[in-house]
């Protein structure tokens, strides 16, 4: 399609975004957003500077550029990434292609700078369950910070799984081999938004009425492809 676009003339061009703009150009942004994050902990002590941050992950954009950001500022913080759909293999390969397309290959690798949490993408990508709208709901009514049930809501639940598996000192296996585990006690969670994912209706609808659907009903309002 971009090639015939070029070749109709009139000085048009066309540029093609991946999934989620999660290519090199997309990694930019997030060295961006390292920066604006290290300028808002510039003034906090090195005791409470997060040690780890946990982000959802659905096409690995996000995921692999704050891995190269972290990398590339020396920062000590840990990125882990907790998958919505795919697996950690995937994730994994993707970040080590940005680290290519950005010709840092040789100087990090995915695999040492990128932690991926498994476990919490239920059963597929856009699916969810009563359970863990459940979770959203109080979420929500506890801090104000809304979620929504395909990104930011698994995402949230993985970093309280993994952080609550550390407290109780609980084997963390179940997470995936790609977890590292956590550093430290002090968890950042990057939210990606998502806002409009939580308008469906299903959430709305659960706080207004504070009530939990069933797990037939989430069943039945979820996509028909994972």
């Amino acid at each position: 399609l971009a090639a015939s676009i070029a070749a109709g003339g009139g000085g048009r061009k066309a540029h093609i975004l991946p999934v989620g703009g999660s290519g090199a150009d997309g990694v930019w942004g997030y060295l961006e957003a390292w920066a604006e994050l290290e300028a808002q902990l510039r003034d906090v002590s090195s005791s409470d500077r997060p040690s780890d941050v946990f982000v959802a992950t659905g096409s690995g954009g996000t995921a692999a550029g704050l891995a190269i950001a972290n990398a590339l500022t020396g920062s000590r913080m840990r990125i882990h990434a907790v998958c919505v759909c795919d697996d950690a293999a995937y994730f994994l390969g993707h970040c080590d292609e940005m680290i290519e397309a950005l010709g840092l290959e040789g100087s990090m690798d995915a695999a040492s700078i990128l932690s991926v949490v498994e476990g919490f993408k239920g059963s597929g990508y856009g699916r969810t369950t009563a359970e863990d709208l459940r979770a959203m709901h109080g979420i929500a009514l506890e801090s104000g910070v809304l979620l929504d049930a395909t990104y930011t809501g698994k995402g949230m639940l993985g970093a309280l799984g993994c952080t609550a598996a550390a407290l109780a000192g609980r084997d963390a296996a179940s997470f995936g081999e790609a977890f590292h585990g956590l550093q430290g006690r002090h968890c950042l969670f990057w939210h990606t938004g998502g806002l409009f994912g939580a308008m469906d209706g299903m959430l709305s609808e659960l706080m207004r009425s504070g009530e939990v659907p069933t797990a037939a009903a989430v069943e039945a309002a979820a996509p028909t492809s994972p």
